[in-house]
């Protein structure tokens, strides 16, 4: 059975978390930021990134609520915050997402 994240357990979640979900073979990254802050995208074959809420520039794009996209290969990836992020999801995977 896979782990399901619910709003409500959101509320409860560290600044920064990781969670493994072996089940699935991913590693999900949950983040909330300020603006001007900065976190690396996690090193991998495939990652998803999600915004849940705020906005975040990755590389030359800049992700709002509800963007998402998939990095290939990502390495020494930056996600800098524009404006306050309530959650940025940051699934890392050794397969195709």
């Amino acid at each position: 059975m896979v782990p399901v994240l619910t709003a409500a357990s959101a509320v409860s979640l560290a600044a920064c978390a990781s969670y493994a979900v072996p089940e699935a073979g991913v590693m999900l990254n949950v983040r909330r930021l300020s603006p001007g802050e900065r976190t690396a995208v996690p090193d991998g074959a495939y990652v998803y990134v999600h915004v849940v809420r705020g906005e975040v520039r990755l590389g030359d794009e800049e992700l709002t609520a509800g963007d998402a996209v998939r990095v290939t290969n990502a390495e020494a990836l930056d996600a800098v915050v524009v404006t306050p992020v309530e959650v940025l999801l940051l699934l890392q995977s050794h397969f195709v997402i």
